[in-house]
């Protein structure tokens, strides 16, 4: 227990020198409405994916570096192993901006699965690197679609 809040702690400290993602992807001049990325990250480290708090302080995080107030709480269920599936959570939440953020957990694999749709603009490239390093993917694969 000790040792995974040790790597908690680390992680979190690697994450607070992470740039905010306000750096413009999306054009100012763009007449797009919104961005949204999916992110899948693989070979996560259990320590981040399995613990409740350090997906819902991610959530806090990333909605801190775009500038954006978290709206309640979050949503988190936690999904048993069943026929075509793996246990993990699935977390959802909003906030100002037009903003929501969903994660997704595949304990099995130890992947996780992110998805952020904001109004706000915010460079997916650093969201990307701001998930491997505070989730210690060993690979991910990123998608991002302009919403008009």
């Amino acid at each position: 227990m000790i040792k995974a809040n040790l790597f908690l702690a680390a992680a979190l400290l690697l994450c607070l020198r992470t740039p905010d993602l306000h750096a413009v992807r999306v054009p100012k001049n763009s007449r797009a409405y919104a961005l949204h990325t999916i992110i899948d990250l693989y070979n996560c480290s259990p320590h981040t994916y399995s613990n409740l708090y350090a997906l819902t302080s991610c959530m806090a995080q990333i909605c801190s570096r775009l500038g954006v107030q978290l709206i309640g709480e979050p949503s988190a269920t936690y999904h048993q192993a069943g026929y075509g599936y793996s246990s993990g959570y699935t977390i959802t939440q909003q906030a100002t901006g037009h903003t929501t953020i969903t994660l997704h957990v595949d304990e099995l694999r130890g992947d996780v699965y992110v998805d952020l749709f904001s109004a706000m603009r915010y460079d997916d490239d650093l969201l990307r690197r701001f998930l491997i390093t505070y989730f210690q993917a060993r690979s991910s694969e990123t998608d991002a679609i302009l919403r008009n």
